[in-house]
């Protein structure tokens, strides 16, 4: 055969290869691509002739691959490996790639064949196979095989951190009568449905997964107190408690939980794994519908968590809610049980519901938090508080509103919005609105939570930690954050007997108070000779039933404006 016969025979070769075929010169230009090749990179042969070959380079290699890389093809003539390239269209994708040198006469390197192979479908098999191996196909969530590595790695954490840990197990209720009764495909939406709802519940607080069945796990880290994971577990399960829409029907299936407390129940995998969910038994034999620890602490029922649950959401189209006013007034004005010195209110979120007793706020406030609905709770807290504010200034007194708010609020990132409603609404002078915080709030998200204090304290709100000193107190916060008022918390000013004595914590956070150039104010003050003190030590605002229990909006207008006839 003549050599123009071999060169097409060549041609016909390449144009009919699998593999992606280029030619360049020994600089690196472009000179030949099979049609293979153009497929596989989007580009046209015209677009490519010519060009240097790193057209192709995807950016994830750096220059020691390549070093290392063309040193071999000059050395042995060729290299082998998988390269990650990117396409005309800018993806980027793997390739296993041959470079071989082409030499002249007299052994000099004349230029390169590359050969190419398109990796993309042998890395989305691998990718399938690998989350078949570690994933739930149905719900998505990781499996029990990646469940047990996530949970050694969240029992590490907690070891370094010196923290607690919680597993719940999770067990939907009457879900045999539902596949037995609507069919597996209707089981398997339930599944989905009640996977997402424990999802969007948990947020990155933790982790879900499904064991298998209708069981469920959640891997909570370094929580502070074994009782958040009671907490969240009444969330967990009220989640569950909701109907799930089927079809044309709905069901209601719920579900029971076990709690595993690291270190306390187990400091391996295994063996927290087997008390969460020898305590989820348990709780399906109690009577269903609620948690169980696997140490029997708190092993009560959540079931009336959830009615209470049930009953918040419709509380407040109900008009349920109203709030109190605990006043607050100047120290070295106070005359004990009249409004001299007053200087403003807490609001004071109560509840009660339609045809019963109220509910206590230690009964609900937890349930609120945990479930989302403080956040619509307190933007009603919020604006009503703002519009009552602007009533006694309208009465001759422009008293300051203080309004407790919660880290769900900052986290739903509509607080700042919020607040700007309730005052444009009521008309409320900015400068008479206080909003309280937690020093639990501190520790949760610094950044956040200073952008969204300043961004309010640009309108002319201020801010009070409250209970101060009982949290994680820490001077960095308090240089960091755009803070007005420290309260100090009652557990502070009981130890004091009398003016001399048993103040040293109240003492130690006025003047820290006053070195910040904020405003201190004692909560819980009972008696004369507390007053008395913290007058001594330059506290300057009190509150307590000294001064005044907490009072209704009619009755604090009347306790603050004595002369002013009754009204609506």
């Amino acid at each position: 055969m003549n050599r123009d016969g071999e060169s097409g025979l060549c041609r016909l070769i390449l144009e009919a290869a699998n593999d992606g075929v280029i030619v360049t010169d020994s600089e690196g230009a472009i000179l030949e691509a099979n049609p293979a090749f153009l497929a596989m990179t989007g580009y046209g042969f015209e677009e490519l002739a010519g060009k240097d070959v790193r057209i192709l380079k995807s950016g994830r290699h750096d220059d020691e691959f390549f070093r290392v890389f063309w040193n071999a093809v000059r050395d042995s003539g060729s290299w082998t490996g998988e390269i990650w390239n990117r396409r005309k269209s800018g993806e980027i994708y793997p390739s296993r790639v041959k470079i071989q040198a082409i030499p002249d006469e007299v052994g000099e390197i004349s230029g390169y064949i590359g050969v190419f192979t398109d990796l993309t479908p042998l890395k989305d098999t691998e990718e399938r196979l690998r989350n078949a191996e570690l994933f739930d196909p149905l719900t998505a969530l990781p499996n029990r095989f990646l469940f047990r590595d996530r949970l050694a790695q969240a029992l590490d954490r907690a070891r370094r951190k010196a923290s607690r840990a919680a597993l719940v197990i999770l067990g939907l209720d009457r879900f045999k009568h539902v596949n037995e009764s609507l069919g597996y495909t209707a089981g398997d939406e339930l599944l989905r449905e009640a996977s997402r709802r424990l999802v969007e519940r948990v947020g990155e607080t933790g982790t879900v997964c499904r064991l298998g069945g209708d069981e469920f796990a959640v891997i909570l880290d370094s929580i502070r107190r074994s009782e958040e994971a009671g907490t969240a577990a009444a969330g967990f399960l009220a989640a569950l408690s909701a109907g799930f829409p089927l079809g044309p029907s709905e069901v209601f299936t719920g579900g029971s939980a076990g709690i595993a407390i690291f270190p306390f129940d187990g400091t391996d995998p295994g063996a927290l794994e087997k008390k969460a969910e020898t305590a989820m038994y348990e709780a399906k034999e109690a009577g269903r519908g609620r948690y169980r620890y696997a140490s029997g602490k708190a092993g009560h029922t959540s079931r009336r968590q959830l009615e209470l649950e049930s009953r918040l959401r419709r509380a407040l189209d109900r008009g349920e809610f109203f709030l109190h006013y605990q006043p607050q007034a100047a120290t070295g004005g106070v005359v004990p049980g009249t409004g001299a010195g007053l200087m403003g209110a807490e609001a004071l979120i109560r509840w009660q519901p339609v045809g019963s007793g109220p509910v206590s706020p230690g009964d609900f406030m937890d349930i609120a938090e945990s479930s989302g609905l403080i956040v619509p709770i307190g933007e009603w807290a919020l604006r009503t508080a703002c519009g009552d504010a602007k009533l006694w200034g309208d009465l001759g007194k422009p008293l300051t509103v203080s309004v407790n708010v919660s880290p769900r609020q900052f986290q739903a990132g509509t607080l700042a919005r919020v607040t700007r409603e309730a005052l444009d609404t009521s008309g409320l002078d900015p400068e008479r609105l206080k909003l309280e915080i937690t020093e639990t709030l501190l520790m949760e998200d610094m950044e956040q939570t200073v952008r969204i204090m300043n961004e309010i304290r640009e309108m002319g709100v201020s801010f009070a930690v409250d209970d101060f000193g009982i949290g994680f107190s820490s001077l960095r916060y308090l240089d960091q954050l755009p803070v007005d008022v420290l309260k100090i918390d009652k557990a502070f000013i009981d130890p004091i007997v009398d003016r001399y004595d048993g103040a040293q914590i109240a003492t130690a956070v006025i003047a820290l108070a006053r070195s910040f150039d904020m405003i201190s104010v004692a909560e819980g003050v009972e008696t004369t000779e507390q007053l008395e003190a913290l007058r001594m030590r330059g506290c300057d605002e009190i509150q307590g039933y000294l001064v005044s229990k907490p009072l209704d909006a009619g009755a604090f207008r009347s306790f603050a404006f004595p002369d002013k006839p009754a009204g609506p």
